[in-house]
Parts: C-alpha cells; structure tokens; sequence
C-alpha cells in the first residue's frame, strides 16, 4: 500500500494583522508542513506593514520563509512575484516529493474543518491525470454576511517535472504543466479578501500586473464598493450596470450574483469554524473599519 499524499500549506500574507493567527491555525491543523511568508510584494504596498510578521514569527508549527527585503528583484508587480515566491517556498519544503499536493492558503480565505479530511481522502483517490483541484467560493462583500459566487484553483498535484525544473507556479499563481484539473461542488471556500483593508486593496490593484490596466477595477472601487449601501442594492446595481455593463455589485463576471443581481445573504448558513467564533461575523460594515467612506 502506498503512503497517503502529503499536503503542504503556503500562505503569502501582507497587512492582515486580525486575520493571520486564524489562517495560521488553520493552516496547521489542515496540513502536513506550513511554509509562511510575510512580504509587500511592491514597495506600495510597504506602508501597509502592520505586524503581520511579529504576529507569524511567534507561532509554532510553521516554517517562516525569508525574503531579501532590500533585494530588488522581490520588488515588482505582484503577479510576477508571488509566482517566483511561491516556487521559492515550495524548494524550502520537505515534503516536495512526486505526488504530494500543494494547498494555497490565503489568510483571507477559509475551511470549515470536515473539508480538510475530505479533501484528503479525495487527493488519495483522485484520478491520476488531474493535477490541480477547483474549489467553489463564496467571496464576501462589506460584511460577513452577503457574498457573490465564484471559484478558485486551491490544490496543485506535485509532479516529477516540477521538481527536476523548480517550477511550480507561473504568473498569475497558475500551476505549470497542468493536464486536467477538477472541480468539487458543494464546499465552497469562504474568501473574505473585500473585508480586509480596501485601501491596500487599491494600492495592490495599481501594481498587480506590469502590463494590464487596472484602472477599471479602481473606478469601481471607488464609485461602487466605496458607496454601496446594503439596504438599497438595486440602486448600486443599476449603477454598476451603467458604468461596467453588468447587472452586479460585482465589476466582471468573476464572481457572480443571484438572479437578480443582488449579493446572496448567509441567512442561516454559518461560516467555517475558524470565523463563526469569531469578532469578524460581528462587524456591520469593514469599510467603516478602514474609513473607507
């Protein structure tokens, strides 16, 4: 009998102080071995240095991952950096072996606990040509309690030729030598990146890629997600769909709303473990937490 697949985890994390000992603990509670960096990724984003890496490095269980912080090759465009990182991290580990898996754990982004025994008994059965897992998402949206709907790639099978090349991931954190990749309906991921700070977020978008412009993501920012009020959605709806020509509270088609435009609502549903108990599900309004109004 074959040994179980290992998982490593690996978190690229910047400016999400209330949010990285949660994704911590997760992190070692769902995988084999952690690796963890604290990095900008841009010099405009230094200025949102809060402690996130004071709070990382004190954590057990983990592997913290240096950068050169002075080295100007870590300092560009963050899709071209987070590759590069992330294959870097990948080297570091010890479980990098021919039929582990990889599991790309945002600190905004959450498990409720079942998914991570699941998810490892679906690794061991997989079939053998798929190489990366596609996961549902719920993307949150001013607060803990309205979302849209999309999806994101999350787990990537490790391969003889990734190791013998030392490439894992190219720009955009897309999984090289990919063959097949699967989709697992009915447990979404919880993403709450709209909760954390949206100025960082705006600072991000400016210098994300070095080639493609942003400024229609910034135009929503600013016009739609700054001002959108929960209790009068068909309002900002229509309003987005009369500056990005879609009915959404959304800018794109990548996470979608319900039929009628309008963000889904938790109701009774609950968060994963993680954030039910929690101070996030108690915020009314993060933007309020960011004066970003």
């Amino acid at each position: 009998m074959r040994d179980r697949p290992k998982i490593i985890g690996l978190i690229c994390a910047w400016g999400c102080r209330d949010w990285i000992g949660l994704a911590l603990r997760q992190a070692v509670e769902y995988c084999d071995e952690v690796i963890v960096n604290i990095s900008s990724h841009s010099p405009a984003l230094d200025k949102y240095d809060d402690g996130t890496y004071n709070i990382a490095k004190n954590f057990s269980g983990i592997k913290l991952f240096h950068t050169p912080v002075y080295d100007s090759r870590w300092k560009s465009h963050h899709s071209i950096v987070k590759a590069r990182l992330l294959n870097e991290m990948v080297e570091y580990a010890y479980n990098r072996a021919d039929g582990n898996w990889i599991w790309t754990l945002d600190a905004d982004e959450f498990y409720h606990r079942g998914f991570a025994n699941f998810i490892r008994e679906f690794i061991e059965n997989v079939d053998d040509e798929i190489d990366t897992i596609e996961l549902e998402c719920k993307m949150f949206y001013i607060n803990a309690h309205y979302y849209l709907v999309g999806s994101h790639k999350r787990l990537f099978r490790i391969r003889q030729n990734n190791i013998n090349s030392g490439i894992y991931f190219v720009p955009t954190q897309r999984w090289a030598f990919e063959r097949k990749s699967v989709l697992i309906k009915g447990k979404p991921l919880h993403h709450y990146s709209m909760l954390l700070n949206p100025w960082m977020k705006r600072d991000f978008w400016k210098t994300e890629y070095p080639d493609k412009d942003q400024s229609k993501k910034i135009r929503w920012l600013d016009e739609i997600y700054k001002n959108f009020d929960l209790s009068n959605q068909d309002k900002w709806i229509r309003k987005n769909e009369q500056l990005f020509g879609i009915k959404s509270p959304w800018f794109s088609d990548s996470f979608k709303p319900d039929e009628n435009g309008r963000l889904y609502e938790m109701g009774n549903d609950r968060h994963p473990e993680m954030i039910e108990n929690s101070w996030v599900v108690g915020v009314k309004d993060f933007r309020n937490l960011y004066h970003f109004r």
